[in-house]
């Protein structure tokens, strides 16, 4: 046999060996059973949605369908991820403020939606933070964009509110309820251009979290001195000198008569609004506290949960000296509220402002019972062949589990254009050192893992896209199975291994006849229709054979 031949075939006959598991299975997320059919196939390519704007969240519903979420208040529905023409379910231009980082923010599925179809959407409100406040308060309907004409001082007073709704099989919102929103005691206010409402996210407890920035200027510096008689000071009330500002993120540490939500992170009881009742404050001296269960952020745009780690990951968009993300312990919402610091610490640097690092919230710690939080990641600089030499701004991604049971925390840097993943370690913590680069150039409002694909809202492009990303195949290579991707590589070859064989076949069926034609011209008849007859010849130069080869 042809040299060539029998390497074709000792790689058929590998390749072939490993495939012993039959065709490749679809990727599955945690929650689905094998044999279920996912809800949005298998992906093989990346597949986009447009006909969005300013996109800022997406869920996929469990019969596929897309719920995309815009800035200005507008939820569209595509019946497929492959769909290009949307139905428009809800618009809510009216309510929404959408200033610069403010807007309509996250959207959550509740964990019986395929029961009862209820979602829930976290928003900034175009209305004064207090009860019954008529909207638009400052904006106009008319147009996606608001305006605020008073951006520097005092800004434009605001709250937020969280909602619930239905969604039928027929593609309507009903029952629109508000759950949430700020009230006489308790609340959000926000009066800048930043640091507003978060996002959503259930635990497995059932409870709803919601995160919030802690409404301060941009000015890293800012003790809410500008507030006092005028925004978000005079609205709290009892607002005391250099407890404003970005200290407002620490309130709950000092018994108030208006606990501002404000750089916190609360847990609630997703019909009610109230306190999830094993929260650790329920039941303490006063209740305007009580659906607290972290403090101390600036920005904490997003939050993922690792179900397996107990583990509530926050990106924590910084200042000016470093990004942050946080690990919040599950475990603890019934023991302590805990603290990550912010403004007295920026990761783990002191304030530079004499006027926060003197202030008594920096050094209160007996008010309530609080522990200091855990940074998972701590940087000012990433990865600069992938991230190049500014990394200012932290966009929370999602976990996702391999094939191999290893758990990665996938994120975004929004300035550095790059999406990394990084390995979860047992205590929480994130090494970027091993970090894996998975998309460039991309600025995510959203990232969420979809069964395993990488799901990216990206809203300055206007799109939403799904791709499959091998690196985090979370399909176990087990049980005679393979991933989907592995499988693929190795019908590839074997492909290839057939093609090699046919070819080299032919090649030698055709070298054979032109030896054979050559004897014949000489008067001379052979048989050249055996492996020995070319025992002799060097194909070594053969064109042919070399592009086979190769």
């Amino acid at each position: 046999m042809n040299r060539l031949a029998r390497y074709a075939v000792a790689g058929l006959v590998a390749a072939a060996s490993l495939w012993v598991g039959g065709p490749t299975t679809t990727a599955q997320s945690s929650g689905q059973s094998a044999g279920q059919a996912s809800p949005i196939g298998e992906i093989t390519k990346p597949v986009a949605v447009g006909h969005v704007y300013q996109p800022t969240d997406a869920v996929v519903l469990p019969d596929g369908r897309l719920l995309v979420l815009e800035k200005q208040g507008v939820i569209k529905l595509f019946p497929t991820i492959v769909d290009q023409v949307p139905i428009r379910v809800l618009e809510m231009t009216q309510e929404v403020w959408s200033y610069k980082d403010f807007g309509a923010m996250a959207l959550a599925l509740s964990p019986t939606f395929e029961t009862d179809q209820t979602l829930y959407m976290l928003y900034n409100r175009d209305a004064l933070p207090r009860p019954q406040a008529t909207s638009p308060e400052w904006g106009s309907p008319a147009v996606p964009d608001d305006i605020c004409i008073n951006d520097i001082d005092p800004g434009c007073v605001i709250g937020a509110r969280l909602i619930s709704m239905q969604l039928t099989p027929d593609n309507r919102i009903e029952n629109v309820k508000t759950v949430l929103e700020s009230g006489p005691t308790s609340g959000w206010c926000f009066q800048f251009d930043g640091h507003g409402i978060g996002d959503l996210l259930f635990d497995t407890e059932g409870a709803l979290l919601v995160s919030s920035g802690d409404g301060a200027r941009s000015d890293p510096g800012d003790t809410g001195l500008k507030e006092l008689t005028t925004g978000c000071g005079a609205h709290f009330g009892d607002e005391k000198e250099l407890e404003g500002g970005s200290l407002r993120a620490l309130d709950a540490l000092t018994p108030s008569l208006y606990t501002s939500f404000n750089g916190t992170i609360i847990r609630i009881d997703p019909t009610t609004g109230d306190a999830w009742p094993t929260n650790v404050l329920v039941g303490g001296e006063q209740s305007s506290d009580d659906r607290i269960v972290a403090i101390g952020f600036r920005n904490p745009f997003r939050m993922a949960l690792d179900t397996q780690g107990n583990t509530v990951f926050v990106g924590e968009v910084g200042a000016n000296r470093a990004e942050e993300v946080n690990a919040i312990d599950t475990t603890k919402f019934g023991s302590t509220v805990q603290n990550f610091q912010w403004p007295c610490l920026e990761g783990q640097q002191p304030s530079l402002f004499e006027d926060i690092a003197s202030s008594p919230l920096c050094g209160a710690t007996q008010a309530i019972p609080n522990s200091i939080g855990v940074a998972a990641l701590t940087y000012a600089t990433l990865p600069a062949k992938w991230c190049g030499e500014m990394n200012i701004a932290v966009i929370g991604g999602d976990v996702f589990t391999r094939g191999d049971g290893s758990r990665w925390y996938v994120f975004d840097d929004w300035v550095g254009g790059c999406m990394l993943a990084l390995p979860i370690a047992a205590d929480r913590t994130l090494d970027v050192t091993k970090a894996v680069l998975i998309d460039q150039a991309i600025s995510p409002a959203r990232i969420r893992n979809v069964e395993g694909n990488v799901m990216i809202v990206d809203v300055t492009r206007n799109v939403v896209r799904i791709s499959p990303e091998p690196f985090l195949d979370p399909t176990p290579p087990s049980d005679g199975q393979l991933g989907r991707w592995t499988g693929r590589v190795i019908l590839a070859l074997i492909v290839c291994g057939l093609l090699a064989v046919l070819l080299i076949r032919r090649r030698v069926k055709s070298n054979a006849q032109g030896r054979a034609d050559r004897l014949k011209v000489g008067g001379v008849s052979a048989d050249v229709t055996g492996d020995d007859s070319l025992s002799g010849t060097d194909q070594s130069n053969d064109p042919a054979e070399s592009r086979i080869a190769d």
